[in-house]
């Protein structure tokens, strides 16, 4: 991941008048982009530099890459991981259930 924080370019433009309520929002980890543009933008209205996130294709090709790389057969995509990390997320709620009296889960 690249950081830019501490170079003092990694604050994000933030929606609506969130930036003036939470001053030190666009520079918390929880807004930060996981996969940072590598060029910088200018933002017009502050003239701060900063990023923002990289395209979709780029990771979706990124991922086709990997996966080529790995010799996996399967169809895989990133919509993909949504569906896994969801049945996982299904299972382990059941399997916890399952150990659980099932009026605790309900």
């Amino acid at each position: 991941m690249i950081v830019t924080l501490a170079d003092g370019y990694g604050r994000v433009v933030m929606p609506h008048a969130i930036d003036r309520k939470y001053p030190n929002a666009p520079a918390e980890w929880r807004w930060q982009f996981v996969f940072p543009q590598l060029n910088r933008l200018v933002n017009a209205q502050t003239r701060e530099q900063g990023r923002h996130h990289v395209h979709s294709s780029i990771v979706q090709k990124a991922i086709a890459t990997a996966v080529r790389a790995a010799e996996i057969t399967k169809h895989a995509t990133a919509h993909t991981f949504r569906h896994s990390f969801a049945t996982q997320r299904v299972t382990r709620t059941a399997t916890s259930c399952f150990r659980q009296s099932s009026s605790s889960c309900s």
